[in-house]
């Protein structure tokens, strides 16, 4: 997935999934596109400041458990992906420049904007809960479930860490 070296069966890729979200696979929005053309596309938007703040949060804490990842292979094949995908799109991403990575977050929401057909793509700030994100899915708005935020600050690298060990 970030060799590039053979390309990827997407289809196959995503047989048993509905949706997907965040890294890797929103550098990749454009294969996804040619390969599921009805695809629905959901662009997160935030303050790019914000954002880069998160994601060097992300990276620190991910240069710490490194060490970690030799004993847990799950781990370690995690960051090992986390900094591939890093280098691959972000490179320089260790000097945690601010400018080159808010350069990076409005150049990437500009092509989505500019790629994804307008009908097929809800640009969407977490703050603005259910209601667009249920009406561009076309699903019922849940009564009484307040809406979610997960990656909020630090809040985001520990949310990976359970994805990655299947912790609920």
């Amino acid at each position: 997935m970030v060799s590039g070296k053979a390309a990827i069966d997407w289809p196959t890729f995503f047989k048993d999934y509905e949706a997907a979200v965040d890294a890797p696979v929103c550098f990749y929005f454009e294969e996804l596109l040619q390969a599921f053309p009805e695809a629905k596309v959901i662009l997160t938007v935030r303050d790019p400041k914000e954002w880069h703040k998160s994601l060097k949060g992300l990276i620190r804490v991910s240069n710490r458990m490194r060490p970690f990842g030799y004993v847990v292979p799950k781990l370690g094949r995690f960051l090992d992906l986390t900094f591939e995908l890093l280098d691959k799109f972000m490179p320089g991403f260790e000097t945690y420049d601010q400018d080159a990575f808010v350069q990076f977050f409005n150049e990437h929401n500009a092509a989505v904007k500019r790629i994804v057909p307008e009908d097929r793509l809800l640009v969407f700030q977490v703050k603005d809960g259910w209601e667009p994100l249920c009406t561009f899915l076309d699903c019922e708005v849940p009564q009484d479930i307040p809406f979610p935020r997960l990656n909020t600050g630090m809040l985001g690298p520990e949310t990976k860490m359970r994805q990655v060990f299947n912790i609920k």
